[in-house]
């Protein structure tokens, strides 16, 4: 039979294993550099961070959750350059949360998502998880910068035949 204190000390050790083994999800939101955008924090919907002043936009959510579904690697650009975030991969929200949250940071696995936009509209009252921190646009200035465009590779000279 197992003493207090024992029970005490396996507790506290599981708890510090389980807080090891997850990333530590980021207790306040982040603004972006550019404007407009909010990095949620876990468990806080856009209409929370965004409140009264800058209510949540969620017709620019969605269409930033568009542009990040066709292009991942812009995503991830978007991310580190806004936020500081770096993306693990990308994953897209399934279950409850697909089709509600928009674009979304995974604090847990450090993986951005997007929703597929299988069920319904961006829902800005709408938090998914413990670790979910939601890409948010709050008011109506959150124009995403620019795609980036790929520089075309050089193209080698041809070498000159000598016999």
């Amino acid at each position: 039979m197992m003493t207090v204190a024992r029970l005490a000390a396996a507790l506290v050790l599981a708890a510090a294993m389980l807080n090891f083994a997850q990333a530590t999800p980021s207790s306040q939101h982040k603004l972006s550099k550019s404007g407009g955008w909010v990095l949620a924090a876990p468990e806080q919907s856009c209409s929370q961070v965004c409140g009264v002043a800058s209510p949540c936009n969620a017709a620019a959510t969605e269409a930033a959750n568009d542009a990040f579904n066709n292009d991942p690697a812009y995503f991830t650009t978007f991310m580190q350059s806004e936020f500081g975030v770096t993306c693990k991969g990308i994953e897209t929200a399934a279950g409850v949360c697909n089709g509600v949250i928009g674009p979304y940071f995974n604090s847990v696995l450090g993986k951005c998502g997007t929703a597929l936009w299988s069920r319904a509209a961006v829902d800005c009252d709408a938090t998914c998880g413990r670790s979910i921190q939601r890409v948010c646009c709050c008011g109506a200035n959150c124009a995403l910068p620019p795609t980036p465009t790929p520089t075309p590779s050089a193209t080698p000279s041809p070498t000159p035949f000598t016999p």
